[in-house]
């Protein structure tokens, strides 16, 4: 693999698959345990009725340095992918990783997706390169410190924006792990464009009596998606959840 002179890697920070492909991640990104969830685990792929089809369109929104993206494009070639990823340093990581296996299928977009009140967003970054948030409830979480997490100013574009941008007619998979933003995500899109969402299958995190998984559940349910929601274990403040369009 080449390396950008934008992205300061050394060799732990590259992993060799199975399959050959060599991936980039930056020392914050927790690479393996990101591995073992994707792949192994699958857990955005949860059944039989999510599997992605050639030809299918696939938004991937925070799409780290670009796993999950990766993983479907090697299993369906054929697949439109769009990954948006917010953190400057997990982009240029899924972007080499992108160009540097010629992945033609995918586009790579520097953005956070957000509720379109603002052009730019502040993105509070964690404490590992994985839970970066836009959310303000997000600015001393688990903080080590109790001291305020590094932040960064990204552009932000909406669901609907996503849409016209890159001539979208439908999404046939919609993956979202954005530690809390999935409620400005999905409560802002208009109920044309949700429509036109097949299959979303992402995290929610419980931050507040407004923006809590049965929140979610009611608003996806009033606009004709079937949902499941798996709380991460008890009393945990987030889980994964399913939508399927009815």
């Amino acid at each position: 693999m080449k390396r950008t002179h934008q992205l300061k890697l050394d060799s732990k920070n590259y992993f060799r698959l199975s399959n050959g492909l060599l991936l980039a991640a930056p020392p914050e990104v927790p690479f393996r345990d990101m591995f073992a969830e994707v792949v192994n685990s699958r857990c955005y792929l949860p059944s039989a009725e999510f599997r992605i089809k050639p030809g299918n369109t696939v938004l991937d929104i925070g799409a780290n340095v670009g796993l999950f993206s990766i993983w479907v494009a090697s299993r369906v070639p054929s697949a439109r992918i769009l990954a948006f990823e917010a953190a400057s340093d997990n982009f240029l990581a899924l972007a080499e990783n992108v160009r540097s296996n010629h992945f033609k299928g995918i586009s790579a977009h520097h953005y956070a997706v957000s509720d379109g009140r603002s052009k730019h967003v502040t993105l509070y970054r964690g404490f590992h390169g994985g839970i970066h948030s836009i959310r303000p409830e997000y600015r001393n979480w688990n903080s080590s410190t109790g001291r305020p997490r590094r932040t960064e100013r990204v552009r932000a574009i909406t669901l609907e924006q996503i849409f016209t941008r890159f001539r979208i007619k439908q999404v046939d998979f919609l993956k979202l792990d954005c530690e809390g933003a999935e409620y400005d995500i999905l409560l802002s899109a208009p109920g044309g464009v949700l429509s036109r969402i097949r299959r979303i299958v992402g995290e929610y995190h419980d931050l507040g009596a407004k923006r809590h998984g049965g929140v979610l559940k009611e608003f996806l349910a009033r606009h004709g998606f079937r949902t499941r929601f798996i709380a991460a274990g008890p009393d945990m403040p987030w889980g994964m959840f399913v939508a399927t369009s009815r």
